[in-house]
């Protein structure tokens, strides 16, 4: 009894052994269950993901999906935890993640949990008036916070003289974050000429910043990016675009025409804005950009030029693989009539013309403008190049002599060569030679007849 005890252990002992190697050894790669851990918001709409290590795993792929289970997001990687920005993520809606691991053969498994999660904007500052301080303490509110865990705020006062000097820069605190009320007491500030600097982090990245004025104005002015002063703009949409300034609670914009008459006026929070196209003509106009906080205000200004432009006209083909005969086509984005010359002589004094696609016989030199009205584009030319060389394919449609199919199916010979028909047919009208294999040739054959004539290109049409 004790020496069958003793054999029954050892055998229990080898199936342990054997399914150690073959669970943990890579020998045989057999994937491990495996759980998603987190999926953690660390900024804006950037997440962390993290899950088990699965043993015998080449890769990774992670998918999510939506509420209606329509996939999103679908990735390769080859760690159990990565960051990655999710920048089609909806604030308030419900996503479902899924890890699959995969082994060296391409054997998958799926993660034992689906994890579901959600997004809520980042956290911000805001104060409950504005940025004037009076000498009198003050509250700062954190909108959207949830959960206290990882915010920290810093506090630093800049301290300036009568002249508007800056004379102390301290961080005087930094706390973390308990509540969504963050109170900043008048002894940091009163009585002096200061500007506190709010700033809000999250696991040490900064998120937030606002900045309080105490017996002073801000110091930050406006500047308009684009378009720049003294600049000429084609007549479009403009794209306004201001340095983005802290301390402002909004900005006021005004456009003015050449006459001194504002013709156009928007509020916007942000510091870029599309202005269209039919607000304007062509003339010299001024963007004021009035940044406010409360009642008090400083402005900035942009003064350029808006002209017509008519863009160049293009031409429909590769100007540099024509073959001779072929017809090209021109076209413009704009209004007008194109004018054309193929003698390499200025369109703009006695161009033709265009009506139909031109065609192209011989090396050309094409020369084209579009005129509207009394504008027009820049002349734009081509050098039209003719292939001296005919472009030529070989068919092969499989060795014939023995492809007769199987039955039912024997009529493959007489189909491969319909085929064959149909493409060649194309080929010829696109002026490329083609060449075709003869039924009782072999592979060597057509490779000997490739390279004898040259051919640019073989197609082989096989069945399976």
């Amino acid at each position: 009894m004790i020496k069958v005890s003793a054999v029954l252990v050892s055998i229990l002992a080898v199936v342990f052994l054997l399914a150690f190697i073959i669970l943990y050894s890579g020998i045989f790669p057999i994937l491990t269950g495996f759980n998603i851990n987190s999926v953690i918001n660390t900024i804006d709409t950037s997440f962390t993901i993290s899950f088990d290590k699965v043993r015998a795993s080449k890769y990774y792929i992670v998918e999510i999906h939506d509420s209606k289970d329509e996939l999103l997001y679908k990735k390769k990687i080859d760690k159990n935890e990565f960051t990655q920005d999710f920048g089609f993520i909806q604030e308030n809606e419900t996503y479902k993640l899924d890890v699959y691991a995969y082994n060296k053969k391409d054997e998958s498994r799926k993660a034992n949990n689906t994890y579901e999660f959600n997004y809520q904007k980042e956290v911000y500052l805001t104060k409950d008036s504005n940025n004037f301080l009076n000498n009198e303490t003050t509250y700062i509110y954190l909108s959207r916070l949830v959960d206290t865990k990882n915010y920290s705020i810093k506090l630093t006062k800049n301290k300036y003289d009568d002249n508007n000097t800056l004379i102390e820069n301290k961080l005087i605190k930094e706390d973390i974050i308990t509540s969504d009320v963050y109170e900043i007491n008048e002894s940091y500030f009163k009585d002096e000429k200061v500007e506190l600097v709010v700033e809000l982090l999250k696991n040490e990245t900064l998120i937030d910043t606002v900045k309080l004025y105490n017996n002073m104005y801000p110091q930050e002015t406006p500047e308009v990016i684009s378009p720049e002063n003294g600049s000429t703009v084609e007549l479009n949409e403009i794209y306004l675009k201001f340095k983005d300034l802290t301390w402002a609670e909004r900005y006021e914009i005004q456009i003015v025409n050449s006459s001194g008459n504002v013709i156009a006026t928007t509020s916007t929070e942000e510091n870029e804005v599309l202005i269209d196209k039919s607000i304007f003509k062509d003339g010299m106009y001024t963007i004021n950009v009035n940044a406010y906080l409360g009642e008090y205000s400083t402005k900035a200004s942009t003064m350029f030029k808006v002209e017509s432009v008519v863009s160049p006209v293009y031409v429909s083909k590769d100007i540099n693989h024509l073959t001779k005969g072929e017809k090209i086509e021109l076209y413009s984005t704009n209004e007008g009539t194109i004018y054309y010359t193929i003698d390499g002589t200025d369109p703009l004094n006695g161009g033709l013309v265009y009506s139909s696609p031109i065609t192209i016989n011989e090396n050309t030199t094409l020369k084209t403008v579009v005129i509207n009205k009394d504008i027009h584009s820049d002349v734009k030319t081509y050098e039209l190049k003719i292939n001296k060389k005919d472009v030529s394919v070989y068919l092969a449609s499989s060795n014939q002599y023995y492809n007769i199919g199987v039955t039912p199916y024997t009529n493959e010979r007489k189909e491969m060569n319909l085929v064959s028909d149909l493409i060649e047919k194309k080929l010829t009208s696109k002026n490329i030679k083609v060449y075709r294999n003869d039924y009782l040739s072999s592979y060597s054959n057509i490779l000997s007849e490739c390279e004898y004539n040259n051919i640019d290109l073989l197609v082989s049409l096989e069945t399976t």
